[in-house]
């Protein structure tokens, strides 16, 4: 019997520059679309757009992504994390290998906030945190399906660093890693999409 694979999803809402977010439509019909749990053999078990703010995302990494990995978890069982961000520039999918312990936001987030330090602890300043997943062969095997894809080890300084941050941090102590046939063959439809956050255009993006 195959691992079971559990799949939380979470985009972001509109934001200076992004008024209609496309990662918030992607991430709803990845929730509501049947076809993709019994193609791609997971349970979507949580899907969410984001507000594109510091405050909203600390909050949602705490009262539900913490609880979720804890409920959810268990032997046999793998959970995946899926962050979808947009990168106003991007000609590709951009798969982010880390993320930095670093806030430096160009503009201000939806509650008004502008941030230029790190995400945690000024004694944890320059710390990065990175994917366990095979990337590389994630990147492949949606180059084989037809997808112009490039690895990143910039998931810029906003909102997609912020989040991919939060979420490494308690994945990397609370949850099971994929085994490396069974999440690659997951990201050939659902690989993380954490978009470089400061080079969008106009202004900056998540």
């Amino acid at each position: 019997m195959a691992p079971c694979l559990k799949v939380i999803i979470t985009g972001f809402g509109p934001f200076a520059g992004v008024q209609n977010n496309p990662t918030q439509h992607l991430c709803e019909w990845l929730a509501t679309e049947p076809s993709v749990s019994s193609r791609c053999n997971v349970e979507i078990i949580h899907a969410e757009t984001l507000c594109v703010a510091a405050q909203d995302v600390d909050e949602w990494t705490q009262h539900q992504l913490c609880p979720l990995l804890e409920k959810e978890s268990g032997p046999g069982c793998t959970i995946l994390v899926l962050h979808l961000g947009v990168h106003g520039s991007a000609t590709c999918i951009n798969l982010e290998r880390c993320a930095a312990n670093m806030a430096d936001f160009r503009s201000p987030d939806q509650r008004g906030c502008k941030l230029s330090e790190p995400i945690e602890g000024s004694s944890m300043q320059g710390l990065t945190r990175s994917t366990a997943l095979d990337l590389e062969r994630a990147a492949s095997m949606l180059k084989g399906m037809g997808h112009q894809v490039q690895l990143s080890c910039d998931a810029g300084r906003f909102l997609c660093n912020w989040v991919y941050y939060r979420s490494l941090g308690l994945c990397q102590h609370s949850c099971e890693v994929p085994s490396q046939d069974r999440a690659d063959e997951q990201n050939g439809h659902d690989q993380c999409q954490h978009q470089d956050s400061n080079r969008a255009a106009p202004g900056q993006h998540q």
